[in-house]
C-alpha cells in the first residue's frame, strides 16, 4: 500500500517560483546538497517519468521509513517536477540514486544550481564563533543581472521619476536576501547616472521586501482535473 501523501511524497510543484522557494527553505537548510536536473521530452509523458524515477530509487516511502534510513547512514532523497523540468536533490550518505549519478551529480556548495533566473547555492559563513556554517544563498543569476543593470542604466535618464520607480517595483525577483543587495547595487548604478544628470534619486524603498504568498505543490483535487 503507498503511504499517504505527505510533503515527503508530494513531487509536483505548482511553479518554477514554489521550487525555489522550497529547495531555499525546505531542502538546502536540511542538508539536500548533491543534486540532478532533468528536462523531459516532449515526445514522452511527464507523469509515466514521474513513477519511473520514483520507482527506481524507490522514493515513494512513509516518513518513519525515511528516519529509519537517517540513522543507519542513508541518504535522503528527493525528486521535485514544474512542468517538464525535474530535480533529484540528496544528502550526504549512500544511496542508489548517489551511484547511478555519479557521472552527473552535482554539489550545491560547489556548483550553483540554476531554476530559471536564479543560481541558488550553499555558502560558508562565518558565524560570531569564528566557526563556517553552510547556509542558502539564493541570488539573481549573473548573466541575468548584467542584462537587468543595463536596462535600468538605461532607463534611468530617459524615462520619468514614476515610471522608473513602477518599473523597479516590478523587478519580478522574490526578495531573498541576496537578491537585496544585487538590486540595492543596481539601483546605487542608476542613483549615480542620475546625480550625474541632476535627476532626483530613488530612494530604496522602492523594492519590494516582503515574499509573495505561494503554493508550492499541486493538490490532489489540482493534479486530478
Amino acid at each position: 500500500m503507498k503511504p499517504k501523501a505527505s510533503r515527503g511524497n508530494q513531487w509536483l510543484v505548482e511553479s518554477r517560483a514554489g521550487l525555489v522557494r522550497y529547495v531555499a527553505a525546505n531542502l538546502f537548510s536540511h542538508g539536500y546538497r548533491w543534486y540532478v536536473t532533468g528536462q523531459i521530452p516532449e515526445h514522452k509523458d511527464p507523469h509515466r517519468v514521474d513513477e519511473a524515477i520514483l520507482d527506481k530509487y524507490n522514493l515513494r516511502i512513509a516518513k518513519w521509513e525515511r528516519a529509519r534510513r537517517k540513522r543507519v547512514g542513508w541518504a535522503s532523497v528527493r525528486y521535485l517536477r514544474v512542468g517538464r523540468f525535474f530535480l533529484l536533490i540528496a544528502t550526504d550518505g549512500a544511496h542508489p540514486f548517489r551511484t547511478a549519478e555519479a557521472e552527473t551529480i552535482k554539489d550545491a556548495r560547489r556548483t550553483p544550481l540554476i531554476i530559471d533566473d536564479y543560481s541558488m547555492s550553499i555558502r560558508k559563513q562565518i558565524v560570531g564563533s569564528g566557526r563556517g556554517l553552510w547556509r542558502p544563498s539564493i541570488r539573481i543569476k549573473r548573466d541575468t543581472y548584467l542584462q537587468l543593470r543595463a536596462y535600468f542604466l538605461e532607463l534611468a535618464v530617459h524615462r520619468s521619476e514614476d515610471r522608473l520607480r513602477r518599473e523597479l517595483w516590478n523587478i519580478p525577483f522574490e526578495p531573498y536576501q541576496p537578491v537585496v543587495r544585487q538590486l540595492h547595487s543596481l539601483l546605487r548604478v542608476v542613483n549615480k547616472a542620475r546625480k550625474r544628470a541632476r535627476y532626483s534619486q530613488i530612494d530604496y524603498e522602492v523594492f519590494r521586501y516582503r515574499m509573495k504568498p505561494i503554493q508550492v505543490f499541486i493538490t490532489q483535487d489540482e493534479e486530478e482535473r
